[in-house]
Order: C-alpha cells, then sequence, then structure tokens
C-alpha cells in the first residue's frame, strides 16, 4: 500500500509525517473483518454512454496511416455507465486479482477524482541495480475454448502479418527511445505468448543496462507513452489521439509505480481498468492500429478487453445490449 501527499514549497515536514503516521494507524486499526474482500455484488448497467463513434474514428486513423503520416496508432474507447448504487473498488480489485493472477491489480485514487482499479499485464519498467527491463506487448486474440484452439489461436496470432507489424513497431520505437538517452546496449529476447485468462498477446522483454547519471524516471519520459499506448511516431500519433478522441484519458494509460531510496523501482501503465465514482462506472480499452487493420474488428478487440471488468462486476460475459 502506498500512502501519499501532494508537497510543495509551502508544506511543513513535521506535519507531512504526523499525518503519514496516523493514516498508517488508521490502517493498522482496522478489524480484520474490515480488512477481508467482502463479496461483490452483481449490478446491472444500463446502455453505455459513449463520446464518439469508434469504428468511423478507426477509418479515419486508418486513413492517416495509409497516407504515411503515421505507422501505428492506438484509439481507446471510454463507455460511462450510471449506478444505482456506490461499488466497492477493492471487492472488485480482489476479485481481479483472482481472475488474472499474471497482472498488476491496481487502485487510484485522487481527491475528487474517483478511483480507478483495474488489472494491467502492461510494464513499463522496472529497475534494479544499474538494470532497466521493459517489454514490448502488442497484438490480442482470445483465448480458446479447447487447449488445441487455444494453441491455434496463440501461433495464428505470432504469425499474422498485422500482429507481427504491430509487434515490432513497438519493439523499435522503445530501441530508438533507450538509445536517445543512451541506452544502446540492450537485449532482446524472445517473443513468446502472454496468456491471460480471457486474451493473449505478443510479449517481447527488452533489458539495458542504466548508464551513470541516467536516472530511471529519464528512462521513463523516454519510454513512455509507448507506442502500445499512443502510437508511431509518437507526437504525430498523440496528436491524432487528442483529436479523434476528443476528451482526456486522465489516468489511463498513464504511470503508476514506486521507486525506492535505493533506485530500485517498478512501473506499470493502468489498463484494463474503470474510474468507479459515486454514481457512475467509466470503462476504457483500447487497440493498436496499423496497415492492415479492420474497423469492425479493431472494435471487437476492445470489447474483449472491456468485457473481463464487466464480467466482475456484473457477472455477465457480454456488454450491455448484447
Amino acid at each position: 500500500m502506498i500512502i501519499n501527499a501532494s508537497v510543495d514549497d509551502q508544506s511543513d515536514p513535521v506535519r507531512l509525517t504526523e499525518e503519514f503516521a496516523n493514516a498508517v494507524k488508521r490502517i493498522k486499526d482496522k478489524p480484520p473483518d474490515d480488512a477481508k474482500p467482502k463479496e461483490t455484488a452483481q449490478f446491472e448497467l444500463g446502455q453505455p454512454e459513449e463520446e464518439f463513434d469508434y469504428e468511423s474514428a478507426v477509418g479515419q486513423a486508418l486513413e492517416h496511416i495509409r497516407s504515411g503520416q503515421i505507422s501505428k496508432v492506438v484509439l481507446a474507447r471510454k463507455l460511462t455507465y450510471g449506478t444505482s448504487s456506490p461499488l466497492n473498488p477493492f471487492s472488485i480489485a480482489h476479485d481481479l486479482r483472482q481472475r488474472f493472477p499474471e497482472c498488476f491489480t491496481f487502485c487510484l485514487s485522487t481527491p475528487g477524482q474517483g478511483i480507478m482499479v483495474g488489472a494491467t499485464p502492461e510494464t513499463l519498467a522496472k529497475v534494479s541495480g544499474t538494470t532497466l527491463e521493459t517489454e514490448a506487448l502488442a497484438g490480442s486474440a482470445p483465448r480458446g475454448p479447447s487447449a488445441g484452439k487455444d494453441a491455434h489461436w496463440g501461433k495464428t496470432l505470432l504469425g499474422r502479418e498485422k500482429e507481427v507489424l504491430e509487434h515490432r513497431l513497438v519493439i523499435e520505437s522503445i530501441q530508438r527511445r533507450l538509445d536517445s538517452i543512451g541506452l544502446n546496449n540492450f537485449e532482446e529476447g524472445r517473443s513468446r505468448l502472454l496468456r491471460l485468462a480471457n486474451l493473449q498477446h505478443i510479449r517481447t522483454p527488452l533489458r539495458a543496462q542504466l548508464p551513470s547519471g541516467v536516472h530511471p524516471f529519464d528512462a521513463l519520459c523516454a519510454l513512455h507513452p509507448t507506442p502500445a499506448m499512443g502510437g508511431t511516431p509518437r507526437e504525430s500519433a498523440l496528436s491524432l489521439v487528442r483529436k479523434l478522441e476528443g476528451s482526456q484519458r486522465g489516468w489511463y494509460s498513464g504511470v503508476t509505480g514506486w521507486l525506492d531510496s535505493k533506485g530500485r523501482g517498478e512501473f506499470i501503465v493502468p489498463i484494463r481498468c474503470g474510474k468507479i465514482m459515486p454514481e457512475s462506472l467509466t470503462l476504457y480499452a483500447g487497440a493498436g492500429l496499423v496497415e492492415g487493420s479492420v474497423p469492425e474488428q479493431e472494435k471487437i478487440e476492445t470489447d474483449w478487453k472491456l468485457q473481463a471488468m464487466l464480467e466482475v462486476i456484473t457477472g455477465r460475459t457480454t456488454l450491455p445490449g448484447e
């Protein structure tokens, strides 16, 4: 658990220390029953509000790709549902952790901005000593209904031209960005399938040595947002994302993690998540678009990703209205 506070030039170190101590005491003094995750109640959700036509926006993005302006862009959907009663973010996080043990489960809270809860497979960076580890994660396929079908779909994912192109663009962009801050001695691992409960992805690990004078935050600034979250070239892709999505993503696809006094740390990208407010739930999911992408299929991919959160919250495997 991480306890944080806003610090500026007017902050009183003694008062901040006392606030941290009080927060720790409140957690320790909680009765044991309060600390146990409670069973997630299943909610009925009506039709969601969506800010733009996703398939139409994908079509517009593909026009930019075909014109050669960009190689890849990641468009995200944002669906907002009304809720008749408050959702319990910690019970949802507990259920997500049980269903997706391969992922990082997170709860992020900002006063007045709700709580973001989700389970992400996306590691941005892990730092230990002078070693920096990151990864390329791109390309998606559902899990198969049988072992044979699952293996077939995974093999197809590894060999499908569109997925191979998308994944290679991510790797090459990460390498360029690491090289821009002097990390040019990286090692590229073997691409393998990352199999989650509902989806499988292509994952390629990358490792580099941090040169003297390069802080882990320098690497984070160089890496984020990766092509898996924004696109490539970065600035052109992000400009198009802002134009087509029309609103801020907030915590979605940002950065969260920790760094200790010895320079060790781990940072993730919050995706496959939802923002819980007192009377609403907003879910986020995106898909990477490259040459060969099909608008209808890209929307289906985001449906796969949205369904994981919806199943935990509602007990249903389909989007409302399907």
